[in-house]
């Protein structure tokens, strides 16, 4: 979440660690320990409105691939959140973990998420807005998306703010 963040707010050059510290001991890669001297910078934010989707968009823009990111259970809305059970009307799922590493990384190898997106039907040129709950667990997808190439964008406000909103839901 804190790289969307980041990239919301204009951070020019943001970048992920694809492998956990404990894999990278494992793999026997160098560890060393240098102090750092900070210094201080300033740092203007610049809203980047091209990595945000909002309520107005969702509701608005009938060309989006929406892309749940919660569990099957909670898309299918046999688990109940925010006093509302379902997804947002259109939507597709797949859960935020199908775009993990299982093997000590953050993100699966390129080859599955590849294999993923063709799977869902994802092109692209396709406007898609990765969702979740609250939009901690759709940053994931977000920057898995991203990863490869996708025009992604995230939509923060979630299921919570829908549900919150009275719009409706599918289940």
């Amino acid at each position: 979440m804190l790289a969307w963040i980041l990239e919301y707010l204009g951070c020019p050059v943001v970048r992920l660690m694809n492998v956990f510290y404990e894999r990278w001991q494992e793999e026997a890669r160098e560890v060393f320990y240098r102090s750092i001297i900070p210094q201080r910078r300033e740092f203007e934010p610049k809203k980047n409105p091209t990595v945000r989707a909002t309520l107005q968009d969702i509701e608005e823009k009938t060309d989006l691939k929406l892309i749940d990111l919660r569990s099957p259970e909670e898309y299918r809305g046999e688990a109940e959140t925010e006093g509302k059970a379902g997804h947002i009307p259109k939507a597709m799922n797949i859960p935020w973990t199908d775009f993990l590493s299982n093997d000590g990384g953050f993100l699966a190898p390129k080859e599955t998420l590849e294999q993923l997106v063709s799977q869902s039907g994802i092109q692209s040129g396709d406007a898609i807005v990765g969702y979740c709950r609250f939009g901690l667990r759709a940053a994931a997808g977000y920057i898995a998306l991203r990863e490869l190439g996708l025009k992604v964008r995230l939509y923060d406000g979630s299921f919570a703010e829908w549900a919150r909103s009275g719009l409706p839901v599918e289940r």
